[in-house]
């Protein structure tokens, strides 16, 4: 998720982080802002995994200074993400914060530099089964001020240069923990004579779903199903229990949606297992 934001100081250099350039995810994997990308676009910890790895990439045309961060953010029943102040957290919101060490917190990189981000996990005893949840928010920090003002002519202007960041969820899975996908309230409807998919997709269990949506398309007089869209990264956290999807369908190969049969598959997006499917006739 992309965080464009204004902040109204001067943020302070730190000694530049050792460097390194490894070679980094493929850009399908990567969570981007204006000028930096985080790869892998989710880390997830658990069993006997104890530490992982994130990339950060400079992908601007200017040198940057980073700065790393881990927040909280908790879904809405609509699927939106809002920013929790750390400290008014209960036990009750999971935050992974007090779980985890990271390094470096801030860092410079060349245009096309990138660095590894290293993580590990300590766990105290009698930790309660659960998933336990972070985001590691990565500011790119101007290199000049923030705002600046001038005067021409009795006026006053004021320039504001906003700065950007990338946050990317670690998962924190400790003990028995599982979840299990649905599909419901499925319905189609039209506006401006395009295809509006209408659907729910449902969670149980203690930990959060990950998934791409695929939806597919039967005519009333065929038999094979054709594509005709696709919702990449629907993240449903614990705090929810279903999350609604509105997407806008394509035609299949020139032929438009009337009529028929639409299939949705809510899958994996690593291994393509599918996590739910339903299938329902448009009147």
């Amino acid at each position: 998720m992309l965080l464009p934001f204004l902040i109204s100081a001067l943020l302070g250099a730190a000694p530049q982080a050792p460097k390194a350039t490894p070679q980094a995810p493929p850009l399908e994997d990567q969570a981007g802002a204006a000028d930096v990308a985080v790869a892998p676009s989710r880390l997830i910890l658990e069993g006997a995994k104890r530490s992982g790895e994130l990339y950060l990439i400079n992908t601007g045309l200017k040198d940057g200074h980073y700065q790393l961060s881990l927040v909280h953010f908790e879904m809405t029943p609509s699927g939106d993400l809002i920013q929790k102040d750390l400290a008014t957290l209960k036990p009750e919101d999971h935050f992974a914060g007090n779980l985890l060490r990271f390094s470096p917190r801030e860092l410079d990189l060349k245009s096309g530099e990138s660095q590894v981000i290293r993580f590990r996990l300590r766990l105290p005893a009698n930790l309660p089964d659960g998933e336990y949840r972070a985001h590691l928010f990565v500011r790119s920090v101007p290199s000049g001020p923030v705002a600046s003002a001038s005067v021409q002519k009795g006026h006053i202007s004021l320039k504001i240069e906003p700065t950007y960041g990338v946050s990317v969820p670690i998962l924190v899975r400790h003990g028995k923990v599982s979840a299990q996908a649905g599909l419901t309230d499925l319905g189609l409807s039209y506006q401006q004579g395009r295809p509006i998919l209408h659907a729910a997709i449902t969670r149980s269990g203690l930990a959060s779903l990950y998934g791409n949506l695929d939806v597919e398309w039967k005519p009333a007089d065929g038999k094979l199903f054709r594509p005709v869209g696709s919702f990449k990264g629907i993240g449903v956290y614990p705090e929810i229990s279903q999350r609604p999807v509105d997407m806008e369908l394509e035609d299949a190969q020139g032929m438009a949606i009337r009529g028929g049969s639409l299939r949705l598959t809510y899958r994996d997006p690593s291994s393509g297992e599918s996590l739910a499917q339903a299938e329902f006739q448009i009147p």
